[in-house]
């Protein structure tokens, strides 16, 4: 398992899943971070109702102030809105290079 997270100022943190933290793994370049959160407001996760899990889930959680919201699929099926499975894809390799 592996989960992810990464802030607008480029923080990216990984989740040690033993006892639950999550430690700092590097920074983006700031152009790059800004890239991953352009892209993703261009998605509209906030419009997104997908609550599909399977074998191999895959999950976004977008947060904002208090809010939180959380998109899953199944990652081989294909489904989700155009654009999710490439920008899961996209942010996966791109933060798997800090570590």
């Amino acid at each position: 398992y592996e989960e992810f997270r990464l802030y607008k100022n480029g923080k990216v943190e990984q989740k040690n899943f033993e006892d639950g933290t999550f430690q700092h793994i590097g920074n983006l370049y700031l152009a790059e971070g800004q890239s991953i959160f352009l892209e993703l407001d261009a998605l509209n996760p906030w419009e997104i109702d997908l609550n599909k899990p399977g074998d191999i889930t895959q999950y976004i959680i977008v947060h904002k102030n208090e809010r939180s919201h959380k998109i899953t699929w199944a990652g081989h099926d294909g489904e989700g809105p155009d654009g999710l499975q490439a920008f899961f894809a996209n942010t996966r390799r791109t933060v798997r290079e800090l570590r």
